[in-house]
């Protein structure tokens, strides 16, 4: 959220609220319905100022991400039979482990 200025609608929230409430007016929304569909819209917000201004929980570990382990290694290739039938040719280009095995393959011309 930002504030540029000191105008009444020279703010993200004051700008979206504005917004939804024109939206709901185009719609033909009756204004009480309106009112209350923005005091929800307002609830809620105030919800999630509260549980990111508040005390935040105790910090728990994470497990570790699965990794999948891979026997593919440059210059593999992999046959792939595709829906038609015909079937597609693949070589390993590259296999490696960062976060986790990426491997990249480049398809062959079966000609």
């Amino acid at each position: 959220m930002a504030a540029w200025g000191p105008a009444l609608f020279s703010d993200d929230l004051a700008c979206d609220v504005r917004d939804d409430y024109r939206r709901l007016i185009e719609d033909g929304v009756p204004d009480a319905e309106g009112a209350k569909v923005l005091a929800r819209r307002e609830a809620a917000l105030l919800k999630a100022r509260a549980q990111l201004t508040g005390p935040q929980p105790a910090r728990r570990r994470l497990r570790p991400p699965w990794r999948h382990v891979t026997d593919l290694s440059p210059g593999a290739v992999l046959a792939y039979r595709v829906l038609s039938g015909d079937v597609a040719l693949l070589r390993v280009v590259r296999a490696r482990a960062h976060t986790h095995w990426r491997a990249l393959a480049e398809e062959l011309d079966a000609r």
